[in-house]
């Protein structure tokens, strides 16, 4: 989708050069919405430390956190239990969000079976406010409901909370603790 490049246009008046130019800027960019692949996952992971930092959340990762994210993303991809897609515009890329199937407990002994887990919702600071983390969050949700999922749960930071419940998302109760080792 052609969405705009930058191209400077100038007319000038062949009977009054010297007086009369008009400049036209037309702003033209390359947008583009794709699956992600298994060869992207260094990028997803950058920004997906990029959204955890923040967060303040990165501070929270284990040291070995990109080894056991790439090889857990890459095994979610190939079971088709996973996926990314990436907002890119003028082949950057500006924009992830991704989602895994899950289908461990209690799910598995509910009607449902699984559920959707949404996750890396993260749109680089310039590209932010157009809309383009609801776009990827959509995507997602039409990849679970393509793949079956009836039930989407995920976790908001406080400055995405508002997109999802505008989106249809609700706050539930759930709760956590953290034990430290004092």
């Amino acid at each position: 989708m052609i969405l705009g490049r930058k191209y400077v246009v100038s007319i000038k008046s062949f009977l009054f050069p010297l007086l009369f130019q008009v400049t036209i800027t037309i702003n033209l960019r390359i947008i583009m919405i794709k699956e992600m692949t298994v060869a992207d996952i260094p990028q997803i992971l950058d920004l997906r430390f990029k959204m955890l930092e923040e967060n303040q959340a990165d501070k929270h990762l284990a040291p070995d956190w990109r080894e056991v994210s790439t090889k857990y993303y890459k095994e979610m991809y190939e079971q088709n239990k996973g996926i990314h897609f990436g907002y890119y515009e003028d082949d950057k890329l500006v924009g992830i969000a991704g989602g895994f199937i899950r289908d461990d407990f209690p799910f598995i002994a509910l009607n449902c079976r699984n559920y959707g887990w949404i996750l890396d919702v993260f749109v680089e600071s310039l590209f932010r406010k157009k809309g383009i983390a609801k776009t990827l969050t959509e995507s997602v949700i039409k990849w679970f409901k393509m793949n079956g999922v009836t039930f989407i749960k995920l976790d908001a930071s406080r400055f995405a909370r508002k997109l999802y419940e505008d989106m249809g998302f609700v706050q539930t109760g759930e709760m956590r603790l953290v034990i430290s080792g004092d």
